[in-house]
């Protein structure tokens, strides 16, 4: 029979982000914000955090392959000085990497859809379609970014349906932004 029509959504996600990391030395600081966020949280037991791409775009510039030449300022083969922290390093490589392809739409709004919260990550620019695209999947948005304004700002009290966090903050301590989440009432974000 299932659930009654007013029940509310049960999760397996409380907070998750899928999709592409970005090459980390280009376009920083947005693309060191991905790395950062990914690094620290991969491992978290409340986040699905699944890299599309780290594969490509971060592995082969960790200081642990040393297969590429190494930099002159800190010996390492990025071009950031990007490192894993301590608490995340001996975690496997294929942890917060999504094994395959996201293989259709249905895939991926299916993350969405089986998430209680949804990281949007600023992209290439200061808006993305994941913000959009967490709100019609029923997935509160957890904007991470600078954004001076939202759309339609003057109508919509954000605030009522969304968290928002500065980049820097939530870069250097992303662990406390997980914290901040997880402690909210049950009433402002219904838990799994």
């Amino acid at each position: 029979a299932g659930p009654a029509p007013d029940a509310p959504r049960r999760s397996r996600y409380f907070l998750s982000y899928v999709g592409r990391l970005g090459k980390v030395y280009v376009e920083p600081p947005m693309t060191l914000l991905r790395f950062h966020m990914w690094a620290a949280l991969r491992g978290h037991p409340n986040v699905t955090f699944l890299a599309t791409n780290a594969e490509n775009t971060v592995f082969p510039y960790l200081p642990e392959d040393d297969a590429l030449p190494r930099c002159a300022t800190c010996s390492y083969t990025c071009k950031e000085c990007i490192e894993l922290p301590a608490h995340t390093r001996h975690l496997g490589r294929r942890v917060g990497q999504l094994d395959g392809r996201i293989t259709s739409a249905a895939h991926y709004r299916e993350y969405l859809t089986n998430s209680t919260l949804c990281l949007i990550l600023r992209g290439d620019n200061e808006f993305t379609p994941k913000f959009t695209e967490a709100i019609v999947s029923g997935c509160v948005p957890v904007l991470i970014a600078d954004m001076p304004a939202l759309p339609f700002d003057r109508r919509l009290d954000y605030s009522t349906f969304t968290y928002e966090f500065d980049w820097r903050d939530a870069s250097a301590d992303p662990e406390a932004l997980v914290d901040w989440l997880l402690a909210r009432p049950g009433a402002e974000v219904p838990l799994v």
